[in-house]
């Protein structure tokens, strides 16, 4: 009977000291997922994804999902659209499948979802220990200006939620072929967010023209027409001073498609852009001036 109760004991104190181990080597998992470098203009915002094994166990990424949240008061009427650069991730992550980005923009928040399928371990790439590793660089595009003074209270989704994406991600730890989920909801995922910007502010137009850009000052209104364009973009505009212009055009992946340079005198301007050779879609103009994007605006080529 003692035997008997002794081998119980053992048993049990096995079972236990088994549990601590795996609940360890879990705890010893950790990953942070990041938002960084957010840049905006009058119609666009462009931010760079993070991920980085800040954990002590050797991981391998076999996907990852990015739900960055926004506040639909930004958007001042327009439609918005989700984008990601071509080739903008590390070279380290190639093993990774494509990532696609979709939009939620039924509920509230609005959000951005960035999404890929599972891949093999074989094709896995491995996340080296305290490396951030860049995902990709991705864009927001709203046929409107940005809302001035607007705030896009930027944030990474933490939670499951119905018709939302969890910002998460599939890996194989160590030498386990089967893959294992970490997400903020088992304390195995962070996330970290820069400050969002404040978006077309006032204080910014003001010292645009105090600082002398040839382009743009507080009362200029730049007009660009029609708007569906089927050959000729008509560009009437106001410099304040000769200065040289690039007229970058730009499709949705983020590839610039035509970039024009000239020389604009002070005074009012026309100029008239040939878009005929371009095909069908959702197009941004960017009008710069001494490397200051003055200008942008969405329209449709039809």
């Amino acid at each position: 009977m003692i035997t008997h109760t002794i081998n119980k004991i053992k048993t049990s104190l096995l079972f236990f000291g088994a549990m601590l181990i795996s609940i360890s080597s879990f705890a010893q998992s950790h990953i942070t997922m990041s938002m960084k470098n957010i840049k905006a203009n009058l119609n666009s915002i462009e931010y760079d994804l993070y991920i980085v094994n800040d954990g002590s166990t050797n991981l391998k990424l076999g996907a990852c999902s990015y739900g960055v949240n926004f506040d639909k008061a930004i958007l001042n009427g327009g439609e918005i659209f989700s984008s990601i650069m071509p080739n903008s991730g590390e070279q380290a992550l190639q093993g990774l499948t494509i990532f696609s980005t979709t939009l939620s923009i039924a509920g509230k928040p609005l959000q951005a979802r960035i999404t890929n399928t599972l891949c093999r371990k074989e094709t896995a790439p491995s996340l080296i220990s305290n490396i951030p590793y860049k995902v990709g660089r991705f864009k927001l595009t709203n046929t409107q200006a940005w809302t001035q003074n607007s705030n896009p209270n930027f944030s990474l989704h933490e939670i499951l939620t119905i018709g939302l994406t969890t910002t998460q991600v599939i890996v194989y730890v160590g030498d386990e072929q089967n893959p294992t989920v970490m997400s903020p909801k088992y304390k195995t995922v962070s996330t970290e967010i820069e400050t969002s910007p404040i978006l077309n502010p006032s204080a910014d137009t003001q010292s645009n023209a105090q600082n002398g850009s040839g382009l743009m000052q507080k009362k200029v209104v730049i007009k660009t027409y029609p708007n569906p364009v089927l050959g000729i973009l008509n560009i009437d505009f106001n410099a304040i001073q000769n200065t040289r212009l690039f007229i970058n055009i730009i499709d949705m992946p983020g590839r610039m498609v035509k970039q024009i340079q000239l020389n604009v005198n002070e005074g009012m301007n026309k100029l008239n852009l040939d878009l005929s050779e371009l095909n069908k879609g959702i197009y941004t103009i960017t009008i710069v001036d001494d490397k200051l994007v003055n200008y942008s605006q969405t329209f449709s080529k039809h």
